[in-house]
């Protein structure tokens, strides 16, 4: 703590006391109990605040993020509710951009993940659908996935995993601009690890340390947010990782997501939208098994 206040105090700055709180990240059978100080007053500790426009909890979790993130694209979907009614849909999508996916994006590459079925996502990617189907000007429970290919959007997760790849393609390829401040983003290459050939070394994909050879924690040794990065961009195609031009890499990147968006959906011999794990509507009966039909005799 005298160490931050030093720092304050060198640039200028002075920590108002009664605007400062802390937060004890720690886990729950073995947190500590201590107090802070700054001039003799003591600092209130929290489960949770805000920081830069996000919400940091104490849990490390991202549930007050997300409703927030909810709770301003409320009053846009209601306008967009009017809106689509005199405006063309290009204009609406120039609407999204600017109102809608501008909030999506503000430090996603924290609080968001590329998972569809993480709990704590699901109200904002219901958000994002109610949102396209007001462009598209179509009933709450038409399929928006092909909204999606239609407007060539991406959805919640995709843009989550676009951030993170345009993020780490400067540090990959050493065109990072100097003006920016230092980010921990140090990874060694596969074909590093080895001096000699192996299968691997023709592959731009990052060495990821095993989190059981390590003996630490669950991170492995790595960053938690840098591990994720890794898993990340080591599921993009060899030759999307080797484009070394940052505008190519971001064109074929959002045409690369678009392309497995549009493979995850299967269509229906009736003419319905179906995931592939999801079997195809049918109007037959199952076939009862011989055996229950000799015990039913």
């Amino acid at each position: 703590m005298n160490n931050l206040i030093s720092y304050s105090h060198r640039n200028n700055l002075v920590p108002n006391p009664t605007k400062t709180v802390y937060t004890i990240f720690y886990p729950h059978e073995q947190q500590p109990e201590f107090k802070l100080t700054i001039d003799d007053t003591v600092l209130d500790s929290k489960d949770s605040a805000p920081l830069l426009g996000i919400t940091i909890e104490k849990q490390l979790t991202h549930k007050k993020t997300v409703t927030k993130i909810v709770s301003k694209l409320q009053p846009i979907m209601q306008q967009l509710r009017y809106a689509n009614k005199f405006l063309t849909t290009e204009m609406l999508k120039h609407v999204y951009y600017t109102h809608c996916q501008s909030h999506m994006l503000y430090a996603i590459t924290v609080w968001g993940t590329d998972r569809n079925n993480a709990v704590y996502i699901q109200p904002l990617i219901r958000a994002q659908k109610k949102c396209i189907r007001l462009i598209c000007n179509k009933p709450p429970l038409t399929p928006t996935a092909p909204l999606f290919q239609q407007l060539q959007l991406l959805t919640l997760t995709n843009l989550y995993t676009q951030r993170v790849c345009l993020e780490m393609h400067p540090h990959m390829y050493g065109t990072t601009p100097k003006h920016l401040p230092h980010h921990n983003h140090d990874y060694t290459r596969t074909a590093q690890t080895h001096q000699h050939g192996t299968r691997l070394s023709k592959f731009t994909t990052i060495f990821l340390e095993n989190a059981r050879n390590t003996g630490q924690n669950h991170t492995g040794g790595m960053a938690h947010l840098n591990r994720e990065y890794v898993q990340i961009w080591n599921k993009l195609p060899n030759t999307l990782r080797s484009i070394p031009t940052y505008t190519t890499f971001k064109k074929e990147l959002k045409l690369h997501l678009l392309k497995l968006q549009h493979s995850d959906e299967e269509p229906d011999p009736k003419g319905q939208t179906l995931k592939k794990d999801q079997p195809p509507s049918s109007t037959h009966k199952p076939r009862t098994p011989q055996r229950a039909l000799q015990f039913s005799k």
